[in-house]
C-alpha cells in the first residue's frame, strides 16, 4: 500500500464530515515535528496520527526516539493522542510502537480495524480559536495546490 492510500482510509476512518483532518502538518503550528495526520474534534483536541508503510520505515522512525519517553513527556501540549496507521500485513511489526501509541491496521481494500486504542495525554489543552484558524489556513492550502497540480497534470 501507500502512503496516500492509507491517509486517504485513515481520513475516512476518523471522519472527515465530523473532524478537521489535514495532512502533513508541521510549521504553522509550533510542533517540533511534522504530523502526518493531524485531525481535530468537535471537542476541539488535537490527534496525530504516523502512518508507516513499511517495516524499514517504522524502525527509522523507532530510531528518532523522541515518542518513547514516558508520561507523554514527547508530546506538545497540543497533542491529545498518537496513533500509527499501517497496512494490515504489517501486523507483525507493530511491538515496535510504542505502547502509548494507538495502532490502526488498513487493509487492502482500504478498511480500517482499531487494532489497539491509544492512551489519552490527559495534560492536552484545546486548540485555541487562533490554533484553529491555522488549522483551517493550512488546509486551504493544501486544497488549492492539489487543484494546480490537477490543472497542471501532475
Amino acid at each position: 500500500m501507500t502512503t496516500a492510500e492509507v491517509e486517504y482510509a485513515v481520513a475516512q476512518h476518523i471522519g472527515i464530515r465530523r473532524n478537521l483532518i489535514v495532512p502533513n502538518v508541521w510549521w504553522g503550528m509550533g510542533l517540533p515535528f511534522e504530523c502526518d495526520l493531524l485531525y481535530v474534534t468537535g471537542s476541539g483536541y488535537a490527534h496525530e496520527v504516523k502512518i508507516k508503510v513499511s517495516k524499514s520505515d517504522l524502525v527509522r522512525d523507532q530510531k528518532k526516539r523522541r515518542h518513547i519517553k514516558p508520561k507523554w513527556g514527547y508530546a506538545p501540549s497540543t497533542i491529545r493522542s498518537r496513533t500509527f496507521a499501517v497496512p494490515a500485513d504489517m501486523e507483525g511489526c507493530i511491538n515496535a510502537i510504542p505502547e502509548l501509541c494507538g495502532v490502526i491496521l488498513v487493509s487492502p481494500d482500504r478498511k480500517c480495524r482499531v487494532y489497539r486504542k491509544a492512551a489519552i495525554n490527559t495534560r492536552a489543552r484545546k486548540l485555541t480559536d487562533e490554533e484553529l484558524m491555522q488549522m483551517y489556513r493550512l488546509m486551504a492550502m493544501r486544497v488549492w495546490t492539489m487543484k494546480k497540480k490537477m490543472l497542471e497534470g501532475k
